[in-house]
């Protein structure tokens, strides 16, 4: 199990987690179960059974509980227990461990830590159209991966990208920082040249981390906007998965079919840059601060737990 921060950490795509399936995932070694439950709202728990330790893997879903393969005894959203089929004169007074967990934009986050803080409120939600993408397996580490987001130099030699103006970095609270910009493509690669031709080569963009291993970036090209969603989630001390979501704005579904798969193009195009530069990169915290830029997020991560 590796140090990580408290955050929230996508678990799996909406569409994956149907009514009356049971789905296990193990995030940084910790194992967890989802289902949804009679009003079809997601359920997050730990994996095995507080009565005798069962793997609830292998548990079915009745009437919106769990029911544990080992004994059959049913447990509710809050993790109660209540039904046990050799005890129905006395119910056991247990609990299974619920985990705070959120359906938004196509996907399942979960919170992991101790310093719960809420998800956050994205104001682009409702107005957008999103598409879970396959994750992206890379030997490095999450305070590498937030760093690279803030690296300006990185930008401009690995993106090939210029900026108008001198970008604004601000830490707005103990677990968000904040950051925005506005670039000018310098390559002529062939989706940055379709990047400059959408955007009049003025890309505006914000960039916000939430306790360090949640990522939004909002573009706008001309009046065309985007948005791009990362989790970066352990598996273990040398490997962290890379889950992007990818939001348009909405409009007819074959449309924003269309221009979701037009930005997952771009975007990865993008990003499949850093995915070979940042390959085993172990950040040295020490040194950030001699940058202008990463001294900021420095400071913001040692106020991460």
């Amino acid at each position: 199990m590796v140090s990580i921060p408290s955050s929230w950490y996508f678990v799996c795509a909406s569409k994956e987690l149907t009514k009356g399936k049971v789905i296990q995932r193990t995030l940084n070694g910790i194992s967890i179960v989802l289902f949804r439950n009679d009003t079809n709202a997601v359920v997050i728990m730990k994996s095995r059974c507080i009565h005798l330790g069962a793997d609830l893997k292998s548990a079915t879903v009745k009437n919106g509980n769990i029911v544990c393969p080992l004994h059959q005894w049913t447990f509710n959203s809050e993790g109660d227990c209540i039904h046990a089929k050799m005890h129905e004169d006395k119910i056991p007074k247990i609990k299974q461990v619920v985990l705070s967990s959120i359906e938004v934009c196509q996907s399942i986050f979960v919170f992991l830590g101790d310093k719960y803080f809420p998800f956050p409120e994205l104001s682009f939600i409702d107005d957008f159209s999103f598409e879970p993408t396959p994750y992206v397996r890379l030997d490095t580490n999450w305070q590498s991966l937030a760093s690279n987001s803030f690296d300006i130099e990185h930008l401009s030699v690995v993106h090939k990208r210029g900026l108008h103006k001198e970008p604004e970095l601000r830490i707005l609270s103990p677990h968000i920082m904040f950051m925005s910009y506005e670039s000018y493509v310098l390559s002529n690669e062939l989706s940055d040249k379709i990047m400059k031709f959408l955007s009049g080569n003025r890309i505006q963009v914000k960039v916000h981390n939430y306790g360090g291993t949640l990522l939004t970036i909002e573009s706008q090209l001309k009046k065309r906007k985007a948005v791009l969603i990362f989790s970066f989630v352990p598996e273990n001390e040398e490997f962290i998965r890379i889950h992007t979501i990818v939001g348009v704005p909405k409009r007819f579904p074959l449309l924003d079919f269309i221009q979701r798969k037009i930005s997952i193009y771009l975007y990865m195009s993008f990003l499949n840059r850093d995915f070979i530069a940042i390959r085993n990169l172990r950040v040295r915290e020490e040194n950030l601060a001699s940058d202008q830029y990463l001294k900021i997020y420095a400071e913001y991560l040692k106020g991460l737990e």
